[in-house]
């Protein structure tokens, strides 16, 4: 098919809540509106908690083996108590304001043939898979948005020593020049902060090993809006905090519809009317999935 191609990322998804994210979509306003969900409300438990949680374990372990200087490390200034400071620059800062809290994130997979996929997230493959060009989110130029693909880990010890590693590179070739060294107890904490923001940043990336299945890609958005709330579908008694947040329409590519997609109630021909009206025009066409599902449409 033509949009099993690796240039190509998918956004699973309901048919009702497709209608919703080309709902204000027309001749004028040529963006499409998405429900960001807060990063601490994801299906895994631990995502927003894991950073801190691997720090505080393996953070003094990981700076003794890489031999990191005494007054250089992070793991030393939060066992004295001197890491308050650090703190507090970490949740006033623009960029992590209130870390977690404030982030919302849309998902993409890199696969479109996932059975799991379409039964999580598109109504038991009743739904839909918007297609998307990867290159247009990844090169999606604003400073309150990162876009990356998902790592999967298995050993905690060894990514945080990776990512350790990387931001140390990191900060000596673009960070290291410009810091003032004048006063170096100052020095030092700025370098823990730099530091501390990178392996954060970094670890917003990295999912439990059990949901490499899915093959993620994520758009994080940083909010300082307040959010609205919607009600789970499965569990009524938990309220999920999200944003509305707006693609260009030119970014969408195609639709697949879900191998259970209900073409009776729903024909192509009539998907089509509505894109017109909204003046979406798919360069890739409308597709049925090629995934074997049995039939369950009632």
């Amino acid at each position: 098919m033509l949009f099993e191609r690796d240039i190509y990322l998918y956004h699973y998804t309901t048919f009702d809540a497709f209608k919703g994210i080309i709902n204000n979509t027309n001749h004028h306003n040529r963006e499409l509106t998405f429900w960001a969900t807060n990063l601490y409300f994801m299906n895994d438990f631990a995502e927003g908690f894991y950073v801190d949680r691997v720090i505080k374990e393996y953070l003094k372990e990981v700076e003794d083996e890489l031999r990191i200087p005494t007054e250089l490390k992070i793991s030393e200034m939060i066992e004295k108590g001197s890491f308050s400071l650090l703190k507090d620059q970490i949740r006033n800062d623009y960029l992590f304001h209130n870390f977690g809290p404030t982030y919302y994130t849309i998902s993409f997979s890199e696969d479109s043939l996932s059975y799991p996929l379409w039964n999580m997230y598109a109504d038991e493959g009743r739904g839909v898979a918007l297609v998307f060009n990867k290159y247009n989110l990844l090169n999606i130029n604003n400073n309150r948005i990162e876009t990356g693909f998902c790592h999967y880990f298995r050993d905690s010890y060894k990514m945080l020593k990776r990512v350790y590693l990387e931001s140390l590179h990191c900060f000596n070739d673009f960070i290291y020049d410009f810091m003032d060294r004048t006063d170096m107890k100052k020095y030092y904490v700025n370098r823990a902060i730099e530091i501390y923001y990178m392996l954060m940043s970094e670890f917003m990336f990295h999912k439990n090993e059990y949901y490499i299945f899915e093959k993620e890609f994520r758009i994080y958005i940083k909010s300082q809006n307040s959010p609205q709330i919607r009600i789970c579908k499965d569990k009524p008694l938990i309220n999920i905090p999200y944003i509305d947040f707006n693609l260009n329409i030119d970014f969408l590519e195609g639709l697949i519809l879900g191998p259970n997609f209900n073409i009776d109630r729903y024909p192509v021909d009539s998907i089509k009317s509505i894109l017109q009206k909204k003046s979406i025009k798919l360069i890739g066409g409308i597709q049925k999935s090629g995934l074997p599902y049995r039939n369950i449409n009632l």
